[in-house]
């Protein structure tokens, strides 16, 4: 059976985007196909959902406002975050300083070219040495860029302007194939 001429009716509605009906007509026979493509409105339906779902609405709404704090905190600091590749030019610089807070131990397995190792509590509370260096470059890493911030922000309170620290440290920089040395 094939419908000798079907036509498509476009029904205008009030809650719906779109109703339409198609009708053939076979010899003795009317058929009538009636569908909308309707989506309600999805506010009504977002609400709907935060109703059913509350506490999952809740920890997604917990998470979001999280990471707009973390990223929020993170610019107001002043302190720059730097790919290894990002560092290469700043460690070229002739005025630049690269201090490795990791432990010695991690530092002499391994460490950028010309790095200095401070421990992180030297920098906290510093001293005639560290304070000579505020107005260089400085470009602090460490083993996984955890420890290299909080030291990076104590500089940055001591005075120091043009502080960065190196991100995934030492170990993304090995990961991206950066040189190290151990001497």
């Amino acid at each position: 059976m094939n419908c000798a001429v079907p036509q498509l009716f476009h029904i205008p509605g009030e809650q719906t985007e779109e109703v339409y009906a198609i009708c053939c007509n076979y010899p003795g026979l009317l058929v009538t196909m009636v569908g909308e493509t309707s989506r309600e409105n999805e506010m009504d339906q977002l609400i709907e959902f935060v109703g059913n779902h509350a506490l999952l609405a809740g920890g997604f709404g917990a998470v979001v406002v999280l990471l707009v704090y973390t990223e929020v905190k993170r610019m107001a600091r002043g302190l720059k975050e730097l790919s290894p590749a990002q560092a290469v030019p700043w460690i070229n610089a002739p005025d630049a300083v690269v201090i490795d807070v990791s432990a010695a131990a991690d530092f002499n397995k391994g460490h950028i070219v010309h790095a200095r190792n401070l421990p992180a509590s030297r920098l906290a509370k510093p001293d005639a040495e560290i304070l000579k260096l505020k107005n260089k470059k400085l470009l602090l890493v460490c083993k996984s860029g955890a420890t290299a911030v909080p030291a990076a922000i104590s500089l940055l309170k001591m005075g120091a302007s043009n502080v960065a620290v190196v991100k995934g440290g030492m170990i993304q920089w090995r990961k991206d194939q950066f040189p190290v040395t151990t001497k």
